[in-house]
């Protein structure tokens, strides 16, 4: 279906009626596959043991007596579930993603989640250090 613009003002050129909203049509939870979902399951999880315990126990935690390993694992694992999210939402609007293979996909969200960690790190280390 198109529509016309007004008679007034001059020639526009009509509008498309199957203009693409939101989220791109090729894209559905149900053509997930199982990694994906797993990837997704795992961000959702970390995301509820984040907020539910680790997030009031960080703040009820002075900054001196955090330990380097807990630190890291919680920015691994922030980081990881970051990038999934991220490239599970860039998918799910750029229409030339829709063809990648699980391989493809996975080795993006690696580079993201290598970026990702490198950035969240050195942040939570230069906090840190400014404790110490």
């Amino acid at each position: 279906m198109k529509h016309r613009a007004p008679a007034s003002g001059g020639s526009r050129a009509p509008v498309a009626g199957s203009v693409r909203t939101h989220v791109s049509s090729h894209y559905g939870f149900r053509q997930l596959s199982p990694r994906r979902k797993a990837a997704l399951a795992f961000a959702a999880l970390y995301c509820v043991i984040f907020v539910a315990w680790v997030l009031p126990e960080v703040l009820r935690t002075p900054p001196q007596n955090w330990l380097p390993v807990p630190v890291v694992v919680i920015v691994v694992c922030g980081a990881f579930s970051t990038a999934a999210v991220v490239i599970e939402m860039v998918r799910s609007t750029v229409l030339s993603t829709s063809g990648w293979s699980d391989e493809k996909h996975f080795r993006v969200v690696m580079l993201t989640f290598g970026v990702l960690f490198v950035i969240q790190l050195t942040g939570a280390l230069v906090g840190l250090s400014s404790f110490r």
